[in-house]
């Protein structure tokens, strides 16, 4: 499992995907993408087996919100981390549609957050 991880992570700098302006453009791509698979179901179900509501969750790299909305869901409080404009318009747009109001969503990205100021 971590050899796959790291390989898609070695794919992701490659295509250029870390990038804020890669996933400015391919937002609408990536949302068309999520709602036509069920990657993210399998980690969703995980997830519930275990997460309790009220827990504190941080999402880094929360892209359309496709975790941190089912935790919001399930009662958590959810601070989501997505620097991309266009991925925080389709995420705002599915917390409305789903009514998942207990996420703080933040427009930093993850390099600049430090120890003492978070």
């Amino acid at each position: 499992m971590v050899f796959l991880f790291l390989e898609v992570i070695v794919e992701l700098v490659n295509i250029g995907a870390t990038s804020i302006n890669y996933w400015n453009e391919n937002s609408r791509w990536y949302d068309l993408w999520i709602r036509h698979n069920n990657y993210h179901f399998e980690i969703i179900n995980l997830l519930k087996t275990f997460v309790k509501p009220g827990w504190k969750i941080l999402d880094i790299g929360a892209g359309t919100g496709v975790l941190s909305i089912p935790l919001a869901l399930l009662g958590c409080h959810v601070t989501a981390i997505e620097p991309s404009i266009e991925m925080r318009k389709i995420f705002y747009d599915e917390i409305d549609n789903k009514k998942a109001f207990n996420i703080l969503i933040d427009e930093r990205r993850w390099e600049d957050f430090n120890s003492f100021g978070v």
